[in-house]
């Protein structure tokens, strides 16, 4: 068990209780040293002298973290998707324009509909994306950079949608 009794008549504290205790103290020594801001509601826990932050009441634990996270992959694949996704509203819009200031021909809403659809299509990647960080962050290098290179295609894969639903000009 946790508590024993000692031959002085107090408690020893073993097992999980003692590194509990531990990692208790290790953090109230951080903070006491530290200016860090809590990670739910970002309050000052400098001099903190419990282990919930007096703001939020979240239990706190010391933990650690990576210096510079993983994440030039991840941003690369992002700004690929968004470039495509931008590429393929910025086209919309200006179809929609056209449309509306000087009547759109079928030949114009057909090319309205592609990048309207890339635009779609894109945006939901981006959401996967960014919803699935966190995990292709933690993913190995090697998957990470082939996501990312994947990703750096779309822009090209964009435009050769365009041409096999535009036909050559």
């Amino acid at each position: 068990m946790n508590d024993d009794a000692s031959p002085a008549g107090g408690t020893i504290t073993t097992g999980e209780g003692a590194e509990a205790e531990s990692r208790q103290q290790l953090l109230l020594a951080f903070l006491a040293e530290h200016y860090e801001p809590c990670p739910s509601c970002q309050y000052e826990l400098h001099g903190l002298t419990g282990r919930h932050c007096p703001e939020c009441g979240q239990s706190l634990v010391l933990r650690v973290g990576l210096e510079t996270p993983n994440l030039g992959a991840y941003v690369t694949g992002l700004i690929a998707l968004s470039a495509t996704a931008g590429f393929g509203g910025l086209f919309t819009l200006f179809f929609v324009m056209i449309a509306l200031f000087r009547g759109g021909s079928r030949g114009d809403m057909n090319v309205l509909v592609v990048f309207a659809s890339i635009t779609v299509v894109f945006g939901g990647l981006i959401v996967a994306w960014v919803r699935c960080g966190r995990r292709l962050r933690r993913s190995r290098p090697a998957a990470r950079r082939l996501l990312a290179a994947i990703c750096c295609l779309t822009p090209l894969m964009a435009l050769l949608a365009v041409y096999l639903a535009l036909g050559p000009p």
